[in-house]
This record gives structure tokens, sequence and C-alpha cells, in this order.
């Protein structure tokens, strides 16, 4: 099956297994259409993170394998799918189980995505262990604003105040950015695409979480500049 989206992240590969159903059986249709719909769940992610990418693929399956780079030359992750189906055989139903591995690759163009799936041999070897993707901890806003309104007057130089951030908001992948600029004080801090923005401007100390449209490529971004001129507040109408 080959088909263009206009939208996709990731890439997924799924091999083939047949347990004691028949090729052609009711099982194996089954296995298909649970592969069609991780396709489907990639084509409508964003992200571009491997394990990301894995964890989508992982509703609909065992992940395998994974590798690539959306952006350069595709993703690739190889699921495996177990489906079960009851057949009429003779005057009797029988159930019957299969075990496929497919393969979804998801490849951005210029201009568009192009999605494929396949069917392919298991690989040898269990799944994957799948750490969870890292976000933004919890509370960061909060611990955002207390730490901000720790500092004393005026505000130290940028890098101790990122040193008073990191120690308040410690977690996997966490960046922290800070800027004096303007009579202000901007701090960014980010998880991949998560992030929370804070500054300290005449005393008055602020932590918000910007909405999401706003800190995506080619809008304002989650930077300490922004933060500083008390930019992304609002969505835009």
């Amino acid at each position: 099956m080959r088909r263009l989206i206009g939208v996709a992240a990731a890439v997924v590969a799924v091999t083939a297994l047949v347990g004691c159903a028949r090729p052609g059986s009711s099982a194996e249709r089954r296995a298909d259409e649970i592969a069609d719909d991780a396709l489907a769940d990639l084509e409508s992610y964003k992200g571009r993170f491997l394990d990301e990418t894995a964890a989508v693929a992982s509703r609909s399956g065992e992940v395998m394998g994974i590798r690539g780079d959306v952006w350069d030359g595709g993703v690739t992750v190889v699921l495996q799918v177990e489906a079960s189906a009851v057949e009429r055989d003779g005057f009797t139903d029988r159930e019957t189980h299969v075990v496929r591995c497919y393969e979804l690759f998801v490849h951005k163009r210029p201009d568009t995505w192009v999605a494929e799936r396949s069917v392919v041999d298991c690989p040898a070897g269990g799944p994957l262990v799948l750490d969870p993707p890292p976000r933004m901890p919890v509370g960061a806003t909060d611990a955002l604003a207390a730490t901000l309104a720790a500092e004393p007057v005026p505000t130290p130089p940028a890098d101790e105040v990122r040193a008073a951030v990191v120690a308040a908001i410690p977690g996997r992948e966490v960046e922290v950015e800070v800027v004096h600029e303007a009579g202000a004080t901007g701090v960014a801090v980010r998880v991949r695409g998560d992030c929370v923005l804070g500054r300290v401007v005449g005393g008055v100390v602020e932590a918000w979480n910007p909405p999401d449209v706003l800190v995506q490529p080619g809008e304002l971004g989650c930077t300490a500049s922004v933060a500083a001129a008390g930019g992304a507040k609002h969505p835009p109408h």
C-alpha cells in the first residue's frame, strides 16, 4: 500500500509472522486493519522524535525496531501485530490467530509526505523497551514564578538565575534560557515542544504557559527574549 499524505511525522516497520491462520484469513485481514490504524495515527502525528514516534506506534502493537530521521530520509518502525478472528469451518466456528509484522515508513518530501506500509518478516528478539518521552515537569510554572520571586533585587546575572531555575525544575531534556533585556529579566524553560515563560520587570514576577501555536517554528517561539517582552501570553485571534 502506498499513500501520499499532507501531514505526518514518523515511520513504522511491521513484520509478518503467521500463526494458525490461513493466508488471506479473517485474522490476517484484521491484522492489516490494525496496521492501517497505526499508519493513520502516524499520519496525524506531527512530532519529530523517535521515542515519541515509537510511543504512537505502540498503541497498535509491539514496536520491534525503529530507525531513521523523518526529515532526512524517513523513519521506519517495525511493528508486530496480533489479531484473532472467528471463521466458519464447515458446520463449526473456529477461532484463528495470527502474528504479523509490518513496516510503516514515513518520509517528508519538499511539498508533501509519503507513507508506505508493507508486510515483512518479524525480527528475532523481543520488542523494544520504551521509556516515556520527556515532558515538562509538573508544577514547572509555579516553580519558575517562585524561583524568580526569590531572586534578590537587582536581579543577579543571567547565569546565576539560570542555575537557580535549573535546580528548581529538574528533569530530562529541560533547557533553560535567561536574558536581561530592556529592563526585564526573561526566562524560557523548554522540554521539546513544551514551554514555560517567565519574567521579572519593575519588581513584578510573571510566569505563564504560552499557547502551543505561538511556540511553533515560524511563530514567536519559546525564547527568553519573548518572555522578557511579555509575549506569547494569549492565543492569536
